[in-house]
């Protein structure tokens, strides 16, 4: 599945790759999750990172199972493993809390900003997210993507990758 941007910052599925560039901060249910509580479900979490003053292209890739890839797609550097069981919890917490699909207004211009897409998979539920430094900041993803980065600079600094 890949993501593509229009100028109005509406998302449409490709078969380019992940989101590079995100114009308009949306999070918008691809499909309704399954009515009952999510416990016991699986879901998956793909965050995609571009932007900024080096002009980066990251991307982290987290399943239910705690298995985990970090990828910097400029350097073709990859880094991976599987959670512990603390650290699962904790993030398995923040992926059920940010099923609830929301919607921001388009952020003021910020060249240097970072810009998060984000696809969550929880059951049959699909969302898909696009925000940057601006709108992140008390979004109701914000929690979620900020773990997602720690790991991601952990798996990184592991590996002896910058990022």
């Amino acid at each position: 599945m890949g993501w593509l941007y229009g100028c109005g910052g509406s998302l449409a599925e490709t078969d380019a790759g992940p989101p590079s560039a995100i114009a308009n901060p949306v999070i918008s249910p691809v499909a309704a999750p399954n009515d009952g509580a999510p416990d016991a479900q699986s879901w998956r979490v793909v965050l995609s990172i571009s932007g900024g003053i080096a002009g980066e292209q990251l991307e982290l890739e987290v399943e239910s199972s705690g298995r985990f890839v970090a990828r910097d797609l400029r350097r073709g550097q990859e880094a991976g493993g599987i959670l512990g069981a603390n650290q699962l919890i904790s993030l398995e917490r923040a992926v059920l809390a940010s099923r609830e699909p929301t919607t921001t207004s388009r952020p003021p211009a910020c060249p240097d900003c970072f810009n998060y897409g984000m696809l969550l998979e929880i059951g049959e539920g699909r969302y898909v997210s696009a925000l940057n430094d601006l709108t992140l900041v008390n979004s109701p993803l914000e929690p979620l993507i900020r773990q997602l980065i720690q790991l991601k600079d952990e798996a990184f600094s592991k590996e002896g990758f910058g990022s």
